[in-house]
């Protein structure tokens, strides 16, 4: 039988002219050898980025829309960033920057390692390809282009065993632990899992497994999926910008790149996301200069669709009005039970995505959540937003792009009555009672970035043509999401992914695509550093300051 997956190391990523070559050798493979998917991580060196990638075929068609779909111009910054192709069997990994700088921030599991168009490896490189590979796997060294056999770097040192003058085997002669990867468990195979909650990362999470091949079944306590703050009419996803590189901005950099590519394959452009661009607008004493930074790669997108397109995943099974009560533990299954101890659900493998109610479920003796997440989990937090929607035909000075700062601010969503526009959000620990008091405040908003619109909204709301919209999301005390398992055990079988905050159509997909990466077995998607500040265990260890963690109220 074929592994589920392989992964491959390439130092240099040149032209992409070798990933290209990987990528029709592994279709090409019979279907009963070629693993489900195919890892592809390359060392990318910043003047790569100014290669064009290589050839004419449909292969390199698909990779060249993936890239702008992702990056746009001028292109990424240094940092891990995932590309998906073929459907999302084909996980490429982009580790942009010095190679010294991108291997110690990977996590993977190598079945070989393509060494070519560099220096020899220095020692420490050599002890990081090791530290990157299974036992077993093959270093092959490629001459590049216009080089030698006889170019190939010398003998690596042990364990590195020779296979010919350009081949070697990673061979340690000691057992070789899982552990260095961080990954508290690794699934050989896919089984069956259960994702309680059918929101915004619900939907993401089972949609990852699904394509990983876990049959995967969503139990929704609501009446339909997205029922909570994940049921928001429409959400502007744009990278949260710092100087100082906060952890919450690199994480909306990574995701919303990742996002944008998922959305685009998936839903309809025009009605359900728009690529419309954003531009960021501060009051006049926060700006550092004068201009307005824009921000083409942003984009307008309706959650309820990309729900349903995730929920619609070969896989997936969906079942509403299923309020899981309990979590036990029989015969090495987890059991999902109701208020009257009815069975919903049973599987190896459990993945909470049930917002702040998941606080509950962790409080649960038997499921023996380490100290440290059981203290993440009790200062979960719901915070507050609405958001109003009113016609846009007719008002003057509307902008021709989505705006943010205070709030977001979206001029002309398509609805079966005409354009409409849409203001928020707020975060507050409390509802608002009033719904004429929340229009107030959604548009005082928008006036704090577009004072020459604010009067016509406000005669809108007088005039009583507004809609309003109401949710509760779940956010954490350092403003980060809660991804991991709940237990250090080796067999653990209880993960979670909450606590999004008002970040969630960002950050989602890239928090799913790494649950899965550790559950799996799989190289992740993004920086070693960043993983460490939304990992659920995270207060078990001391990390480095997070810079301005500040969460925006768009």
């Amino acid at each position: 039988m074929a592994p589920s997956a392989r992964s491959i190391l390439d130092t240099h990523w040149g032209d992409g002219s070798t990933f290209l070559q990987q990528w029709r050798q592994w279709l090409a493979e019979p279907p009963s050898e070629r693993p489900r998917m195919l890892h592809y991580v390359a060392l990318v060196h910043l003047t790569d980025l100014d290669k064009p990638v290589a050839g004419d075929d449909p292969q390199a068609h698909a990779l060249r829309e993936a890239l702008h779909q992702a990056f746009g111009a001028p292109g990424p910054g240094a940092g891990h960033y995932r590309i998906c192709l073929q459907g999302g069997l084909l996980q490429l990994t982009w580790c942009v920057g010095p190679p010294d700088a991108s291997l110690p921030e990977l996590r993977m599991q190598a079945d070989r390692v393509l060494l070519r168009a560099m220096p020899p490896p220095s020692a420490p490189a050599w002890a990081w390809f090791g530290r990157l590979c299974k036992a077993g796997a093959q270093l092959q060294w490629t001459p590049p282009h216009g080089g030698m056999a006889s170019d190939a770097p010398k003998a690596p040192p042990a364990p590195w065993q020779a296979s010919s003058a350009t081949c070697w085997t990673y061979a340690p002669p000691w057992p070789l632990r899982r552990s260095r990867q961080q990954t508290r468990t690794v699934w050989a195979r896919p089984q069956r899992c259960t994702v309680v909650g059918a929101g915004l990362s619900g939907a993401t999470t089972a949609q990852a497994l699904a394509l990983r091949g876990w049959q995967v079944q969503v139990l929704e306590a609501g009446a339909q999926p997205g029922a909570g703050a994940s049921g928001v009419p429409a959400g502007l996803v744009s990278a949260q910008r710092s100087q100082d590189d906060a952890p919450q901005s690199l994480w909306t950099t990574r995701g919303a790149a990742l996002m944008r590519q998922w959305v685009a394959n998936s839903l309809l452009e025009g009605r359900d996301w728009q690529p419309s661009g954003a531009s960021l607008l501060l009051a006049e004493a926060k700006l550092a200069a004068s201009t307005t930074p824009w921000n083409p790669q942003a984009f307008w997108m309706r959650p309820g669709a990309w729900i349903a397109s995730c929920l619609a995943s070969e896989g997936i099974a969906l079942r509403c009005h299923a309020r899981v009560a309990q979590l036990v533990q029989s015969e090495g299954l987890w059991c999902a039970l109701d208020g009257a101890g009815a069975l919903l659900a049973e599987s190896e493998l459990v993945v909470l995505c049930n917002a702040a109610d998941g606080a509950r479920l962790l409080r649960t003796p038997a499921l023996a959540c380490t100290p440290a997440l059981q203290a993440l989990a009790e200062r979960l937090q719901g915070r507050h937003g609405s958001v109003s929607l009113g016609p846009a035909a007719g008002l003057a000075g509307l902008p021709a792009h989505p705006v943010h700062g205070a709030g977001h601010f979206l001029p002309a969503l398509p609805a079966p009555g005409g354009l409409r526009w849409l203001a928020g959000a707020g975060f507050a620990q409390y509802a608002g009672a009033d719904p004429a008091a929340e229009h107030a405040d959604n548009i005082t908003r928008v006036g704090h970035m577009l004072p020459e619109v604010a009067d016509a909204l406000h005669a809108q709301a007088q005039a009583g043509l507004l809609e309003l919209w109401q949710g509760e999301r779940c956010t954490s005390p350092d403003r980060l999401p809660l991804i991991g398992a709940v237990a250090a055990a080796p067999a653990a079988g209880l993960w979670v992914h909450l606590a999004m905050g008002s970040r969630g159509l960002s950050v989602a997909a890239l928090g799913a695509a790494w649950l899965a990466a550790c559950i799996m077995g799989e190289p992740w998607p993004m920086e070693a550093r960043l993983a460490r500040y939304v990992d659920a265990q995270r207060l078990e260890r001391k990390l480095p300051p997070t810079g301005n963690n500040s969460e925006s109220a768009s």
